[in-house]
Order: structure tokens, then C-alpha cells, then sequence
């Protein structure tokens, strides 16, 4: 008789163990992925949010630099 109160037992604890899988997967999903980005934003705004006031620009490239020489 034991063996038949294992089963269900089993399947109780496959079942609340994935309930709660699938709860924790959602909240995760909701708290990162629920709130899209402004569509307004642009790249200097958003590069602002990330990394603060404190960033130095991109430096134009050698060969951007070199061909602008040449004109």
C-alpha cells in the first residue's frame, strides 16, 4: 500500500514544482521584459542612461580621417 500513496505523492510535487517554475519564469519575464524602451529615446539618451554624463564620444576612425584629408 505504500507504494500507491508514493505516487501521488510524486505527482503533487512534479506538479507544485512546476507551478512554481512557471510563477517565477513570469515575474522575471514582467520585471524585465514587460516595459518596453521609449520609442522617443535616441542613441545619446539612452547611452546616457547606461553608462552616465561621464562618457567621452566615439572618435571618428583613421580611414574616416585619412579620406577627409585627401579632399
Amino acid at each position: 500500500m505504500p507504494k500507491i500513496l508514493k505516487k501521488p505523492a510524486l505527482a503533487r510535487e512534479i506538479t507544485v514544482t512546476l507551478a512554481l517554475k512557471f510563477l517565477l519564469i513570469y515575474v522575471i519575464w514582467l520585471w524585465f521584459f514587460s516595459s518596453p524602451v521609449d520609442e522617443h529615446l535616441d542613441d545619446s539618451q539612452v547611452q546616457t542612461a547606461i553608462f552616465g554624463r561621464h562618457t567621452t564620444d566615439i572618435q571618428p576612425s583613421a580611414t574616416n580621417r585619412i579620406s577627409a584629408e585627401d579632399n
